[in-house]
């Protein structure tokens, strides 16, 4: 990284690194900042501090190769990008993950019966599952499905 040839690369590098972080994580370090005026952190600082740290170390190195020991020249660009990368990656797929969970339960909530057949002596009546109370019995014949929680008696 220290030839004069390779400095402007890494610098192009190190602005373009930066449009990437602003235009894909820009909401990391806005709740980064939200956050550290509240004097609270989340995740949102984790990332925003690790990235942003990866990012100004890499353009020091870029601008002032001189200023670092030339073992520790090393740019680390493309961590930033990646790390950031990653953790929209695992917010997509949460989404959509807990998108389908939510459809799922309402498919399921969708074929619970809406009427028990309440048993009143001699009598059968259909009745919504809303009125029935604790100690009211019910019938369920054959291949029907079962509406509420209960005792077989």
């Amino acid at each position: 990284m220290t030839s004069p040839d390779g400095r402007g690369f890494w610098i192009a590098t190190g602005l373009l690194t930066l449009a990437a972080m602003v235009y894909s994580g820009g909401h990391f370090f806005g709740g980064a900042w939200r956050q550290f005026r509240h004097h609270n952190a989340n995740m949102d600082t984790l990332i925003a501090l690790g990235t942003g740290a990866a990012w100004s170390y890499s353009m020091l190195v870029a601008l002032f190769p001189n200023s670092v020991p030339s073992l520790a020249q090393h740019a680390y660009f493309e961590a930033a990008v990646t790390i950031i990368a990653l953790i929209n990656l695992g917010s997509a797929l949460e989404s959509r993950a807990r998108g389908k969970a939510s459809t799922a339960i309402q498919r399921l909530l969708g074929l619970r019966p809406k009427t028990a057949r309440l048993v009143a002596g001699d009598q059968e009546r259909d009745v919504p599952i809303e009125t029935l109370r604790i100690g009211d019995s019910i019938r369920v014949r054959p291949g029907e499905k079962i509406p509420v929680d209960g005792d077989i008696v």
